[in-house]
């Protein structure tokens, strides 16, 4: 066909032309849509943090059963206070058959509520504004406690003066103390020309030459005490009455280790002479004329310098001890103000929503331990006829005794639990009870036993539970089968985000809120939290969230895409065409 006869054609048939390039452009419209890559959109569901009540279940199935007799047992090992049936008795549903002992349970039910209790007064003085009068003992106790400061100064500056004054009056007596303990020492009063240590030495040595051993330590000692009364008489002359303290401290050390040094040299030179003295008596020989004075003499020096070492160490430990009452006065002035200061505050959030969370564990604490009380009470769970009393009073029961066999015709859900959820299922539990074959119908029920020994199956471990029916009605048929939520632990009125809200990382659980940044875009921001239970809806926050705070509970990505090129497209698809339903270039304008 010639390119004419084909123009020809087009201009005869225009409209199923119009229609064929219409087609062959929009498909390769939608071909490049295809191409264009798609804009990704992110978008956040938020539910705000509120007070719920969180309840914790457990799920089985099984079937309606008739019951013939039901096996009560204790939940606990404990004696028997009470039996309030016999054999042959009829019993309403709720009646209490048996009692244990439970007073350690109502000790620690008080202690609670006191526990309890004391934290709410704590939040509420937490919360309140200090009153005057409290406000006025907090300033008095400021200025008690600056007196007392005040005064433990003055009381640490006397004792530094009383320090100096004791080392003054040691060293009014130790240069005497010291010549008259060097005359006795090395004074030739014995023979004239022998130093008088030397001599009773020499006396002695013939009969045991022990002696000289003794005279060694003399000497040794004396030149200890030598140095450290030198030193210390050295500083205290180059001192004065003005000294600074730790110049006082310094003098106290050196004169005390001065005056025992002195009397550890006086107190081995008596030891020689007595030594000395007492070999010659026993050989009937008389001891030299000196003997009887020294002795006296040495015995003055010592008593004279036990006293005066009495007096420097009482010296330095009242100085020590008001340098710590100083001390500590100090910091009880600043405890007082920083306590008034608090007063003067306003109440800290943290604090007010720490002592709230310790009061929501009060109650959480409480609330258990009430729980387990029901494990000390056997109660009828239904209507029945007791058919036997097997425990008595003051009889010790386990939790495998069977205090009361019960008989009735009422209806029973037996179901069967997996050895996990088992162990938080104890008797006189509430239950939900569904029925696969009654739609839109549930009824209500109580746990009257669970099988202390589980069954094996295929190496899996389960355990039976019987519930009673609150409901006795005409279309629940033995048989039938039943999924019951046994409810294990109620906590109510404290705060929950939805389950899909917690995330975790490292062990650490967190959530995520929104916050604005910098370009005024809302982002995802991660917050700590404490979590507690959790059911199948909510978790618990212990810590971390308030009331009223918005969560992210689901992020939508979702995709976008390119509309606005593919509507400019489209608007140019009759010009294209060569013409248009407004007008365009007459019928043979595309031949031009």
């Amino acid at each position: 066909m010639s390119i004419k006869s084909f123009f020809g054609l087009v201009r005869a048939h225009k409209i199923i032309s119009l229609l064929i390039l219409a087609g062959l452009v929009w498909g390769g419209l939608s071909l490049r849509g295809r191409l264009v890559p798609e804009r990704e959109t992110v978008s956040y569901s938020t539910q705000a943090v509120e007070t719920n009540t969180i309840i914790m279940s457990v799920s089985g199935t099984g079937q309606i059963a008739n019951v013939e007799q039901v096996d009560l047992k204790p939940g606990t090992s404990e004696t028997v206070t009470q039996v309030n049936v016999s054999n042959g008795q009829s019993v309403r549903a709720g009646a209490v058959l048996v009692r244990l002992d439970a007073s350690d349970v109502a000790e620690g039910i008080q202690d609670a509520e006191t526990a309890l209790e004391t934290a709410k007064l704590q939040l509420e003085r937490l919360m309140e504004p200090a009153d005057e009068y409290d406000m006025l003992q907090a300033q008095n106790s400021v200025i008690q406690a600056k007196e007392s400061e005040s005064e433990a100064v003055i009381s640490l500056g006397t004792a530094y003066d009383d320090a100096y004054g004791d080392v003054t009056d040691a060293f009014l007596s130790l240069p005497n103390t010291m010549s008259s303990l060097v005359g006795i020492i090395n004074d030739s009063d014995i023979n004239g020309y022998q130093a008088d240590i030397d001599a009773y030495s020499d006396i002695a040595y013939r009969y045991d030459d022990s002696v000289d051993w003794i005279r060694q330590s003399v000497r040794a000692a004396y030149d200890l005490a030598r140095a450290d009364y030198d030193l210390s008489y050295a500083d205290y002359k180059r001192s004065g009455s003005d000294a600074d303290r730790e110049t006082i401290e310094r003098l106290l050390d050196e004169t005390l280790k001065a005056a025992e040094g002195i009397s550890v040299t006086a107190k081995e030179m008596k030891n020689l002479i007595d030594f000395v003295e007492d070999i010659l008596t026993v050989r009937n020989y008389p001891a030299p004329r000196t003997t009887e004075s020294d002795q006296e003499a040495l015995n003055g020096l010592i008593s004279s310098l036990n006293s005066m070492t009495r007096s420097l160490k009482d010296a330095k430990s009242t100085v020590r001890s008001r340098a710590d009452a100083v001390v500590k006065a100090a910091r009880t002035v600043e405890e007082r103000e920083m306590s008034l200061n608090r007063l003067m505050e306003p109440p800290d959030e943290l604090d007010i929503r720490s002592q709230r969370i310790a009061i929501q564990q009060k109650e959480n604490a409480l609330r258990k331990i009430k729980g387990g009380y029901s494990d000390y009470v056997i109660t009828a769970p239904f209507d029945g006829v007791v058919a036997n009393v097997g425990v008595k009073v003051g009889e010790s029961v386990s939790s495998g005794t069977v205090a009361v066999t019960l008989i009735t015709a009422q209806k029973v859900a037996e179901i069967s639990l997996n050895e996990v959820d088992i162990t938080g299922v104890s008797v006189g539990q509430k239950a939900t009870i569904e029925f696969d074959s009654i739609d839109d119908f549930s009824i209500t029920g109580t746990v009257v036993e669970v099988d202390a020994i589980g069954t094996t199956s295929q190496g899996v471990v389960s355990y039976g539970v019987k519930i009673s029916l609150d409901t006795q009605d005409d279309r629940i048929k033995t048989g039938m089968s039943v999924s019951a939520a046994i409810v294990t632990q109620v906590v109510p009125g404290t705060l929950t985000v939805p389950n899909s809200a917690i995330k975790s990382q490292n062990g650490q659980s967190y959530v995520e809120i929104l916050e604005r940044d910098g370009s005024g875009k809302d982002v995802p921001v991660r917050v700590r939290v404490t979590v507690g239970t959790s059911d199948d809806a909510n978790t618990e926050i212990l810590e971390g969230l308030a009331e009223g705070d918005m969560v992210i509970t689901k992020t939508v990505t979702g995709d976008v895409s390119g509309s606005q090129t593919e509507k400019k497209s489209s608007g140019s698809l009759m010009q294209m065409m060569g013409g248009s339903a407004a007008g365009g270039p007459p019928a043979g304008g595309m031949m031009r």
